[in-house]
């Protein structure tokens, strides 16, 4: 990771990761560099495919009541049908992240529901797409405990903000949303360098009228943020995905285990779900032996009774906002938008 990113870089990414609307000025004063400077270097690694995006990160609960990390094994599987089921997730209006994976699980992926009968279509969605050539394993989410790229950058060991962490607890909307709020809202949540001009035309709204509604999301908590989205694959990581159970997770180990994860830079997700594992985490790893370091750690620390590991490769689909819930906004002007913005 050294031979691709200097320190400056390194802070650059520490603070656009989970703070990607801050003001040029701010961000190059935060690191130590000029605005030129500081505008260059977020260019060049945007170039690099190193900043993949930026999206605005909506609380999902305003919107959805369950989440749920959903893992499928296939009894047959070849390139081609392996893209073709990465294809169908992205595709989904429920599912939020989808990867291919090595080891136990083909594929990981979660998403989100309103209601059971949400979750039964879903299910039956999955069903008849794969038919039997399929295990599934489903497991409820219960809370996040960490979800920040910045522990694959960070320079110092500094506190994390808990600003982008998700409690799976509904809240209630600050204010009813019109077709126009949740059109905006999900063209943010697929590109958040989208201009207020721009989303004016999509919605036929002024842009002062644009920029109020998006300054209430923000006051509202119903955008958390607006984050950076690191491609931890051309830093040269290894990414694995790890199942745990840990015994009597409640209370004070529970808040050593969440103090533990928080502050250990090589987690960058980790959540609490049920079933016969209570803990799911994404890491990166510079090698094999690096992230045996890891689990030495944790398996020091923590009785841990029942353990998997895969390991990750690219992720092929993630969003913060999966549209299932808002299919009266104007998602297909959105989505025609960007694709016309990519092509041009």
């Amino acid at each position: 990771m050294s031979a691709l990113l200097d320190v400056k870089d390194r802070k650059l990414l520490e603070v656009y990761t989970d703070n990607a609307k801050l003001p040029i000025g701010q961000l190059a004063k935060m690191i130590g560099v000029s605005r030129e400077v500081a505008a260059y270097r977020l260019k060049r690694l945007g170039q690099k495919g190193i900043i993949r995006k930026v999206v605005a990160k909506i609380d999902m609960t305003r919107f959805y009541q369950n989440a749920y990390a959903m893992f499928l094994r296939f009894s047959k599987l070849d390139e081609k049908y392996l893209h073709d089921a990465i294809a169908f997730f992205a595709q989904n209006p429920y599912f939020m992240w989808a990867s291919s994976l090595s080891g136990d699980y083909d594929i990981g992926t979660s998403f989100l529901t309103r209601t059971p009968a949400d979750l039964a279509i879903c299910m039956q969605s999955v069903e008849q797409q794969f038919g039997k050539n399929i295990r599934i394993d489903l497991f409820p989410y219960e809370k996040e405990y960490k979800n920040t790229f910045r522990g694959a950058v960070m320079t110092k060991n500094i506190p994390l903000s808990e600003a982008l962490i998700i409690d799976f607890t509904p809240e209630k909307l600050a204010r009813a949303l019109d077709t126009n709020d949740k059109t905006i809202l999900y063209a943010l949540s697929k590109d958040a360098s989208i201009t207020n001009a721009q989303i004016a035309k999509l919605v036929s709204l002024s842009e002062e009228a644009v920029r109020l509604r998006i300054k209430n999301y923000e006051k509202t908590g119903i955008i958390r943020g607006y984050r950076g989205l690191i491609d931890l694959y051309k830093l040269d990581c290894q990414m694995y995905y790890i199942f745990l159970h840990i015994d009597n997770l409640t209370g004070p180990t529970e808040k050593k285990f969440e103090t533990f994860m928080q502050q250990h830079p090589q987690a960058y997700y980790c959540a609490k779900i049920i079933g016969r594992y209570n803990v799911q985490a994404s890491l990166w790893a510079k090698s094999p032996i690096h992230f045996q370091q890891f689990l030495n750690e944790l398996r020091n620390q923590f009785d841990v009774t029942n353990f998997k590991s895969q390991l990750m490769f690219a992720e092929s689909h993630h969003t913060y906002f999966p549209p299932a819930a808002i299919m009266d906004a104007d998602i297909k002007k959105v989505d025609d938008f960007f694709a016309y913005k990519d092509m041009v």
